[in-house]
């Protein structure tokens, strides 16, 4: 039997759509919908932190000569209000990139406006956990800033 272009197209298709299925719903399968891998790792990444944060402001306050409270509490404002100004500085640099698309024609308002919506919803939803550089940390994801080409080249 001979196939004609056609119906090796419509082969093509059925298998990339096939493997497509199987990628997507292989993980999804596997996954426990009771635990996920987040919810038990959380803790213990807190607790290390915690430890390392403590011992870290100890030492500093006995390098420095100043009770460790205080250092701890200087720590913990110095964090915060980084966490605070690199959160204003992702969201502005997400605001420019999304204006930035509308003005190219990339995007539509609607879209633009769509996406600002979504990653209100993630900032609630994420919480305290939003509190550094964003994935990670510089390095994370290709580079300083991470997702690079996700809404255009970082400057």
């Amino acid at each position: 039997m001979r196939l004609t272009n056609k119906m090796r197209r419509s082969l093509v298709a059925l298998g990339a759509a096939g493997l497509l299925t199987a990628s997507i719903a292989g993980p999804v399968l596997a996954m426990d919908s009771t635990e996920t891998e987040t919810e038990t790792e959380t803790p213990a990444h807190e607790e290390r932190f915690a430890e390392r944060q403590a011992a870290f402001a100890k030492a500093l306050a006995e390098e420095l000569g100043l009770p460790e409270e205080q250092v701890q509490e200087a720590l913990t404002t110095v964090r915060e209000d980084l966490a605070e100004q690199w959160r204003a500085e992702r969201q502005a640099a997400a605001k420019e990139r999304l204006d930035a698309a509308v003005a190219s024609g990339e995007l539509t308002e609607e879209q633009a406006d769509a996406l600002r919506e979504a990653a209100e919803v993630i900032r609630e939803v994420a919480g305290d956990r939003d509190s550094g550089p964003p994935f990670g940390g510089l390095g994370g994801f290709r580079g300083p800033g991470g997702f690079r080409g996700f809404f255009g080249p970082h400057r």
